[in-house]
């Protein structure tokens, strides 16, 4: 018999409980009843027949306990009787068994909602890969006032980009509302340009369709997006059919070849569309400007990133002096950190106090079923 079909016996034997001690009482009885036969068939009365054959069988009882456990699995059984005793001790005193739950599901459940709030908040905020390694760029005076950043105009972001070598890969992202003009009427929406690699970047795959890359950004290529799936549920009822679809904005049709999944929020705008830089754009436009935005390569810290754009940025200031206070510094700072800020203090004290609401819980419940063992 192989071991699937023997696991599958074994299961279908627990839930089926009566069912199989019936079959087990059957089967012994046959063999006392062969033994007594066997017996008889040696010269021995009935009544001496069937005392000899319980003696050769030996204790029924210990046989049917072999067999349970061979039958069926011994730690299920184990549990079903512990949890039906479990339940017939709190049914007898409902009043102390009322208690101790809630003072116990209170206890777990604050810390569980926190755990949750922090786990999502500060442990892994993003579903981005190499989230640990993602930094914003700021560039501050010596008071500590911040210049210019996340976003940088689109000549500066490439010097930048193009002399750092602290950074693994990096992405520019700008949002800027537009208006999209569909049969129902014209509605605003957010969009975000950004550069050809930035679900590269973010390592995210679409829920549907494509994501955009560097073809999408080459001369001629035909104007494309990525549609964020709030906004595929919002406005197009996540038909798949958006897929192909055309959508105006601003007067300049746009294909939609992709859809994000739900927990992506890159920025928080409707639409992601794809745009290469040019050193000549207009750093007062959207499309202009960059927010600056890296992995560090491994092993690299923060403090090392900065030390290396503060050299570039001494040569870009003698360049170019008037775009550059007389004293300033980079700051590197990662995402999460920009993302929780003061926050994270705040959630850990939080954390800690609520993991000792349920140790004083876990206390008084144990003092609870002392008292109860004394009384």
């Amino acid at each position: 018999m192989s071991s699937a079909r023997r696991f599958l016996l074994r299961l279908a034997r627990f839930f089926r409980r009566d069912r199989a001690e019936h079959e087990l009482a059957r089967e012994i009885d046959a063999h006392l009843t062969l033994l007594e036969q066997e017996y008889a068939r040696r010269g021995l009365p009935p009544d001496e027949a069937r005392l000899a054959a319980r003696r050769a069988f030996g204790n029924v009882e210990s046989a049917k306990e072999e067999q349970r456990d061979a039958r069926s699995f011994p730690w299920l059984e184990d549990l079903r009787r512990d949890l039906g005793y479990g339940a017939r001790t709190l049914a007898r005193t409902p009043g102390f068994s009322v208690v101790a739950i809630s003072t116990l599901a209170l206890g777990i459940g604050a810390v569980t909602v926190i755990y949750s709030v922090l786990r999502n908040v500060v442990l892994d905020p993003f579903p981005y890969s190499r989230s640990d390694r993602m930094v914003n760029v700021l560039l501050n005076d010596a008071s500590g006032r911040r210049v210019r950043g996340p976003s940088f105009p689109a000549a500066e972001f490439l010097d930048y980009h193009a002399q750092a070598t602290a950074f693994e890969d990096v992405v520019g992202t700008s949002t800027e509302p537009v208006h999209w003009a569909s049969e129902g009427g014209t509605e605003r929406l957010m969009i975000a340009w950004m550069t050809a690699n930035g679900f590269d970047f973010l390592g995210v795959r679409p829920l549907l369709g494509r994501v955009f890359g560097e073809a999408d950004v080459a001369p001629g290529a035909p104007p494309v997006g990525v549609l964020n799936h709030r906004a595929w549920v919002r406005l197009f009822a996540a038909d798949p059919a958006v897929i192909g679809r055309t959508l105006m904005l601003d007067g300049h049709p746009w294909t939609v070849v992709g859809v994000m999944p739900p927990r992506f929020e890159w920025n928080i705008v409707d639409l992601w569309l794809p745009a290469a830089l040019n050193p000549a754009d207009d750093p007062r436009s959207a499309r202009g400007t960059r927010a600056f935005q890296a992995h560090l390569r491994p092993g690299v810290s923060p403090r090392e990133a900065e030390a290396q754009l503060n050299l570039i940025g001494a040569r870009r200031a003698a360049q170019f002096p008037k775009d550059y206070p007389p004293q300033f510094r980079f700051q590197v700072i990662t995402v999460i950190d920009w993302v929780v800020r003061e926050f994270r203090g705040v959630l850990y004290t939080l954390f800690g106090a609520v993991t000792l609401l349920l140790v004083i819980a876990c206390c008084n419940v144990a003092n609870m079923l002392l008292a109860r063992a004394t009384t």
